[in-house]
């Protein structure tokens, strides 16, 4: 567990467990975040995403809003949060590049997924 953690694993999943259904709790770092529950508008983003993906490299099994693996600290408790966020080149067991990329830019999703999105599209979802 990281140094300074609000709290253990285990007290984050219980209470998770016993959070309304209208906020997500994540547990990242050692830190508590709490999130409104995705909206239709993220659910839109994740199907934009999930149709390039198909698209470019159809022998991928994508399966949105599953548990992923992350960084090896958290033991794999992770999910899927619509962000463009390009995470890469992990090493020890944390990703050494995170870049954000506003809506708009030509993102290169880098080695294995090797696919590039025109995120134009993605400027119909924002405020």
């Amino acid at each position: 567990m990281p140094e300074h953690a609000q709290m253990t694993v285990e007290e984050f999943e219980h209470l998770e467990k016993h959070a309304p259904d209208t906020v997500k709790l994540e547990f990242i770092r050692g830190k508590l975040k709490v999130k409104p529950m995705p909206d239709q508008r993220h659910r839109a983003i994740v199907m934009w995403l999930l149709t390039q993906c198909m698209q470019q490299r159809p022998e991928l099994l994508l399966y949105p809003e599953q548990d992923l693996q992350a960084e090896t600290y958290r033991n794999g408790r992770a999910y899927a949060d619509g962000a463009l966020v390009v995470f890469s080149e992990p090493m020890n067991g944390a990703y050494q590049r995170c870049p954000s990329y506003p809506f708009g830019n030509t993102v290169q999703l880098p080695a294995p997924v090797n696919i590039t999105l025109e995120t134009e599209k993605l400027k119909d979802y924002s405020n």
